[in-house]
């Protein structure tokens, strides 16, 4: 009998053994439990999920930048001819050609290229070679003391015109213009009848007409002593100035499309212009 009751007290105590650790498996594990190994890797998948997602639709690390593929797309074909920026030198350098008598009407100072008038009977002059046909010019200019300056593109080899001017953007503080030279009023035959005094007056009609058709001339505000920016776009046989980023003046005339412009500079008239980050860049033909 003893022995039958020992044998009961034991099954009795490991079914109690059984029901308890059942019970404990499906208890809430306590704060600071570690979770059991097969949560481990699904969860920290879940989380590099969404971080990689998240990086990816704010434009990082490989995503990519909303509308960015649009604006490269509309973007022209362009390649840079010249750019000068003016930083570590006091002069204009072998790049650039100035007239002998006009050598000390051109200084670089703190990274910007100042023109000042030095000759009566002439504007200061200084000029680089790019040849280009259709282009966007650009450049930062400030009045001081100076009265006017022009951007010229010349052609050296043109002999129909004075000096191989082909055309130009002249600003003052108070007027902006464009002009066609090579059929306008550098045009040989046109300044042998401007310089004629015997020409009729019916003549001398005919020849005001004629160059007007040559310029477009608009008033523009220009502050002394400020910055300002001036775009400088040639696409056939139109010439557009944009002062400042706004459309200022645009011209329509034949000489204007010559196909083979080799040079461009700065003309300074009365006193010192400064000039900066001068750009030349050659657009396709599908550019605006």
């Amino acid at each position: 009998m003893y022995r039958l009751f020992c044998i009961a007290m034991l099954l009795a105590s490991c079914f109690a053994t059984s029901a308890n650790a059942r019970d404990n498996s499906s208890a809430t594990p306590r704060d600071g439990d570690k979770p059991s190994v097969s949560d481990s890797p699904l969860q920290e998948s879940s989380r590099n999920r969404t971080a990689v997602r998240g990086k990816s639709d704010h434009g990082n690390e490989g995503g990519k930048i909303k509308g960015g593929s649009d604006r490269m797309a509309k973007e022209p074909k362009q390649a840079v001819l010249f750019q000068d920026d003016y930083e570590g030198r006091a002069e204009p350098g072998k790049k650039y050609f100035v007239p002998q008598r006009m050598l000390d009407g051109w200084h670089v100072v703190e990274g910007v290229l100042i023109g000042d008038q030095v000759c009566d009977d002439h504007g200061s002059v200084i000029r680089t070679d790019v040849r280009f046909d259709d282009v966007e010019i650009e450049f930062d200019f400030q009045f001081n003391g100076g009265s006017r300056f022009n951007l010229v593109i010349d052609d050296d080899d043109e002999k129909s015109v004075h000096a191989g001017h082909i055309c130009r953007v002249s600003v003052s503080k108070k007027d902006l213009k464009i002009s066609d030279d090579k059929t306008g009023g550098m045009n040989l035959e046109i300044r042998k009848q401007r310089q004629d005094p015997s020409l009729s007056v019916d003549a001398k009609a005919t020849l005001e007409k004629r160059l007007a058709a040559t310029q477009s001339n608009v008033p523009v505000q220009v502050q002394p002593g400020q910055w300002h920016t001036l775009r400088v776009r040639i696409k056939g046989d139109r010439m557009s100035a944009l002062l400042d980023g706004k459309l200022s003046a645009s011209l329509q005339s034949p000489g204007i499309d010559h196909a083979t412009k080799k040079e461009l500079g700065f003309t300074v008239i009365g006193g010192k212009v400064s000039f900066d980050n001068l750009k030349v860049v050659k657009r396709s033909l599908s550019a605006n």
